[in-house]
């Protein structure tokens, strides 16, 4: 019958701890990570939106990219996004980011899918070339407290 006792007290215990950590976890934020902001948009090439492009933000601080957040999207067949970040979360924190897009085609201008690779069915980057690399977007985003929902138009790059 002790033995039963001991056990109880084992599982209370348990219990107890993992309810504290639960408690810890709630207010500390998700360990001390800001708040994400929603991030919703609209992308367009040379005037007309676009499906399936990827969107990526790219926080301006410097610092490793695993330690950071950062946030992607694709865009569905209304140009339409919403971001979601590196933590599985919606939104991004508030603050200033570089965008970057992509958006592969076939030959007849139709988006590949995401499980295509280009080389292999004759595809090519629609996007021009200075909007696919981090380094020289001319695009930057400030993302204000309360969130925002943007309207990126960007021109198709060369045939």
């Amino acid at each position: 019958m002790e033995g039963q006792f001991a056990k109880m007290d084992i599982q209370r215990r348990n219990l107890y701890c993992l309810m504290v950590l639960s408690a810890v976890l709630v207010v500390g934020g998700g360990c001390g990570r800001p708040a994400p902001r929603t991030v919703t948009g609209t992308v367009m090439i040379n005037g007309k939106t676009a499906d399936g492009v990827h969107v990526m933000f790219y926080p301006t601080v410097e610092g490793e990219l695993d330690k950071l957040t950062y946030g992607n999207a694709i865009t569905d067949a209304k140009g339409k996004f919403t971001v979601q970040n590196n933590h599985l979360e919606e939104g991004l924190p508030a603050g200033d980011y570089r965008v970057t897009f992509l958006r592969y085609i076939d030959r007849n201008g139709k988006t590949l899918p995401p499980n295509v690779k280009p080389d292999e069915v004759g595809g090519r980057q629609q996007v021009a070339e200075e909007y696919t690399k981090r380094d020289k977007t001319p695009e930057i985003a400030t993302i204000p407290a309360g969130g925002k929902d943007f309207t990126f138009e960007i021109p198709a790059g060369k045939k």
